[in-house]
């Protein structure tokens, strides 16, 4: 939360790294110009995209968090065109993708590289208190983690059916990127849990 809470003022304060952006007066309460609720999105996704990257890469440092931080990024194919319908924010210079600039894409996979190292870190330590020093805590199904990879999937066929049939005016081509990008990332998790 901390990490996506600090990304985002130093973002509508500098343009960096999301691109040019500010936040309307819907969404409240605003400490320092934030929505808390941004901070706990980016937290709980963040704890969801993670697990699912352990099930996806579970071995090594770098290819989980990886995992994760393109797992995060997808989920905003479907958020930021959904906010900006909401009218929560209103970007500077509108983009290519429903009004996303290419630029927040970019933003989120670095944001998202830097929440998922602070989230490896500090469940690695919670893994070796667990297992002990010699452990190391990797490879295999963490325990405890099959419920924030059903948050994840669940949010995938939500916001898929979402876009394509519930909102005014569906949107298919979003249904579609988001589906299809959440979706590979879920259909890779459970198919590691299946093989099992």
């Amino acid at each position: 939360m901390a990490a996506g809470y600090v990304a985002e003022w130093i973002g509508t304060r500098t343009g960096l790294p999301f691109g040019g952006y500010r936040y309307t007066d819907a969404l409240w309460p605003r400490p320092g110009g934030v929505p808390l609720i941004v901070a706990l999105a980016w937290g709980g996704m963040g704890l969801a995209a993670h697990a699912l990257a352990r099930r996806v890469a579970p071995r090594g440092r770098l290819a989980p968090i990886l995992a994760g931080a393109l797992a995060l990024t997808a989920w905003d194919l479907f958020l930021d065109p959904q906010m900006l319908r909401l009218g929560l924010w209103v970007w500077a210079e509108p983009g290519p993708y429903r009004g996303v600039p290419l630029t927040n894409f970019a933003g989120w996979l670095l944001v998202s590289v830097l929440v998922m190292a602070v989230l490896d870190r500090l469940t690695g330590r919670a893994r070796r208190r667990r297992h002990g020093p010699g452990s190391g805590g990797r490879g295999g199904r963490a325990a405890g983690t099959t419920g924030l990879v059903v948050l994840y999937t669940v949010m995938a066929v939500m916001e898929t059916i979402g876009f394509a049939v519930v909102f005014r005016p569906p949107d298919p081509f979003v249904a579609a990127a988001g589906g299809l990008a959440m979706g590979a990332f879920a259909l890779l998790a459970w198919g590691r849990a299946w093989r099992r």
